[in-house]
């Protein structure tokens, strides 16, 4: 299992990890209609992602709500969430990017089929 391009302890906030063998070529991922979630990758995903929000902002998880899903090929190993000074292996990753609300708030995670992490808009670079 590959570690988030940020942050080389699995065990830190700045990502979640599922136990997950990632060479388990996943489904294609279904993006959800009405905030439900098809894909058990994805639904996984969502849940994880969701946990880690509910963490960060220390609010019920039900709180959080998924409005979109989108089935992404990360281009490298920043995930589409590269940071200054560091360097990325250039290779395809399939993956989604999440957007949760709270409130009036907006808040990005990217993932791949073995973690996924908060994303900051000011760092997302999405693929083209």
């Amino acid at each position: 299992m590959r570690a988030c391009p940020r942050d080389a302890n699995p065990g830190s906030d700045r990502h979640a990890r599922r136990n997950r063998n990632a060479d388990q070529p996943p489904p294609t991922p279904t993006p959800p209609l009405s905030g439900t979630v098809e894909d058990p990758v994805a639904e996984e995903t969502v849940l994880l992602a969701r946990a880690d929000l509910a963490r960060r902002l220390q609010v019920d998880a039900e709180d959080i709500t998924l409005v979109e899903l989108v089935a992404v090929t990360w281009p490298d190993t920043s995930y589409g969430c590269p940071q200054e000074g560091e360097t990325y292996e250039t290779v395809d990753v399939p993956g989604y990017r999440l957007l949760f609300e709270v409130g009036d708030a907006v808040h990005i995670y990217h993932a791949t089929f073995a973690s996924a992490f908060y994303c900051d808009a000011q760092d997302e670079v999405l693929p083209e």
